[in-house]
C-alpha cells in the first residue's frame, strides 16, 4: 500500500465518530501577505473532526488541526487529546450512528454499528476507506412550554451520503462499485 493514501476518512461506533478531512488552514489568513512571517506551531491542512456525546452536557465537536498521516493509524473514537470538545448542541440527549457499507469489496453492503476505514480489504490489499452513507438518529429534549411540564423528547434521523466512499451501491441494481 502506498504511503500516501489518506482515503481512510471515517472510523466510529455506534455512540461517536471520527471524521479525517482535509481543508485550507484557515490559520493562515493572517499571514497573507505579511511576506517573512510564519506560523509559530506548524500547521496541517489534515483535521480530524470527531461528533461525540458528552454525558449530562449534549452533543459536542472536537477538531484537532495539527494531525499528520502517522495520526490516521492510530484514530480512536472519541480521540484522547488534550481540551475540550465543544458542546454544539445542549438539548441532544442520544446519539446513534450507523453505517452503511461493506468491508470487502465482494460483501454486499448493510447497515453497521462500527466502521473502521484503516480496515485492509484482503481482496484489494487497499483500506476499505469512508462508507458509502452514515445514518445519525439524534433524540433531542424540547424546550417546555410551562415551568410545570417537561417539553416532549424528538427523535430525528437523517442519513448522509459519503460521495468520497470507496465503493457505492446504485439503487437501480444493487451491485456496487468499487475502487
Amino acid at each position: 500500500m502506498p504511503a500516501y493514501v489518506f482515503n481512510l476518512g471515517i472510523k466510529g461506533d455506534d455512540s461517536s465518530f471520527v471524521l479525517m478531512v482535509s481543508k485550507n488552514p484557515g490559520e493562515l489568513a493572517k499571514y497573507i501577505g505579511n511576506a517573512g512571517q510564519a506560523p509559530d506551531d506548524p500547521v496541517s491542512d489534515l483535521r480530524r473532526i470527531t461528533y461525540m456525546m458528552v454525558p449530562g452536557k449534549g452533543l459536542a465537536r472536537q477538531e484537532e488541526t495539527n494531525v499528520t498521516y502517522a495520526d490516521v493509524s492510530t484514530i480512536t473514537a472519541p480521540p484522547t487529546v488534550d481540551g475540550e470538545p465543544t458542546i454544539i448542541a445542549s438539548a441532544v440527549q442520544s446519539m446513534k450512528v450507523q453505517y452503511y457499507g461493506s468491508t470487502s469489496s465482494t460483501g454486499s453492503p448493510d447497515w453497521q454499528d462500527t466502521w473502521d476505514g484503516t480496515t485492509i480489504d484482503t481482496t484489494t490489499s487497499f483500506p476499505i476507506g469512508p462508507p458509502a452513507a452514515i445514518a445519525i438518529t439524534l433524540t433531542i429534549q424540547m424546550p417546555s412550554s410551562s415551568k410545570n411540564e417537561e417539553g416532549r423528547k424528538v427523535t430525528i434521523r437523517h442519513v448522509v451520503a459519503i460521495q468520497a466512499a470507496n465503493r457505492w451501491v446504485t439503487a437501480s441494481s444493487g451491485q456496487g462499485t468499487g475502487q
